[in-house]
């Protein structure tokens, strides 16, 4: 089954080609992953219709490499009239995904806290299962792990919680609360990533009342017992640091970490993108990389201890691959003028990524 899209399958000297935007796609396509699909890469594309509206949908789309549609599948059970949120779509070892996403309903105004949201889809559009959870919860990034069991760092009733669960979504293990329990300081959690040895968080530090902050981990065992926590000073020259994604990579055993510095100015915020390395446990920091001035939007790493990243630079997209070492230049980068990007996949047998934009999927070839 084919859709109306069109796209170049040629790039000429790495600029991008692209698949258009069609009326099929999600009105907010905000997630993008690469999946196999009868023998050959393929892409998802995930969000919602008609979000912020009571009754909304959330919609995945499978397209192949040069943007023909082959199914649509529509999440969640849509005869409650709700407002649903996708939050995540992961590739599993089986070849199928898991998503996660949210949802509440007009009650939330009064008493109700909504409720959460876990599924399996497989690769000709079905779904294996859905499970509805809560009251009060709110996932936000799922990991899962090689033993067919997920990690989840989600909401619960607005605090940060960290959750085990099974391939089915059974909740394994639950941990809130972690870090830090001086008033004086206030943590955040934006990333999470599964190691060889259990798991890790990553995000923020600051202390209550100060115009500085730090990048934060908090280490967990496999089980979710809380083990210890790190905190690392932003570069010269900047007053504040955060985390953003991470990756473990299990053939250096480190992590990489997408980082954010920046000094309040009297412009705004002027941010310098980080590409920092930590060993395993986030204790010691190895190397950093910069970036450029912009704004964090993804991290893919290769096995080689190079990565792909996503930033956007002035309101544009713009993609790079950076080997490991830190003093080299990018092997390359492309700017995506005038297009705000969101996610992006990596075929790395194909040489090709995929880059999602407001009005597009732009495809890079390296």
């Amino acid at each position: 089954m084919g859709a109306d899209t069109e796209a170049d399958t040629e790039a000429d000297g790495g600029e991008p080609t692209r698949i258009e935007e069609s009326a099929d796609w999600p009105e907010t396509a905000r997630y993008l992953t690469l999946v196999e699909i009868e023998g050959e890469a393929a892409l998802l594309l995930g969000g919602d219709d008609g979000l912020g509206t009571f009754g909304n949908a959330n919609k995945v789309m499978a397209l192949r490499g040069d943007g023909e549609m082959l199914w649509v599948a529509m999440t969640g059970n849509f005869e409650v009239d709700a407002i649903h949120k996708l939050t995540s779509i992961e590739r599993l070892d089986s070849g199928n995904v898991w998503l996660s996403g949210w949802a509440y309903d007009e009650g939330i105004v009064e008493d109700d806290p909504g409720w959460g949201w876990y599924a399996e889809l497989d690769m000709q559009g079905e779904w294996v299962w859905f499970e509805e959870v809560g009251p009060g919860a709110s996932p936000q990034i799922s990991a899962p792990r090689a033993d067919g069991s997920v990690v989840v760092l989600s909401q619960s009733w607005g605090a940060d919680q960290l959750l085990g669960l099974s391939s089915t979504a059974m909740e394994l293990w639950s941990v809130s609360g972690w870090g830090d329990d001086d008033d004086e300081v206030r943590e955040w959690t934006r990333a999470l990533a599964v190691t060889d040895t259990g798991v890790m968080v990553g995000g923020g530090h600051e202390l209550v009342g100060q115009a500085s902050s730090s990048s934060w981990f908090a280490r967990f065992s496999e089980q979710g017992e809380f083990l210890e926590e790190f905190v690392h000073a932003p570069v010269a020259g900047k007053s504040n640091s955060g985390i953003h994604e991470l990756e473990f990579d299990p053939e250096s055993e480190t992590l990489a970490a997408l980082c954010y510095d920046y000094e309040p100015g009297s412009d705004g915020l002027t941010q310098e993108l980080l590409l920092r390395r930590f060993d395993a446990s986030g204790a010691t920091l190895l190397s950093t990389r910069s970036i450029g001035d912009g704004l964090p939007l993804g991290l893919k790493i290769d096995g080689a201890s190079g990565a792909w990243i996503l930033w956007d630079f002035e309101g544009s997209g713009m993609l790079g691959y950076y080997p490991a070492d830190p003093e080299a230049p990018p092997e390359w980068e492309v700017l995506l003028e005038g297009l705000a990007a969101y996610d992006f996949a990596v075929d790395v047998d194909g040489k090709r990524a995929y880059v999602l934009t407001d009005t597009s999927i732009e495809i890079v070839e390296f």
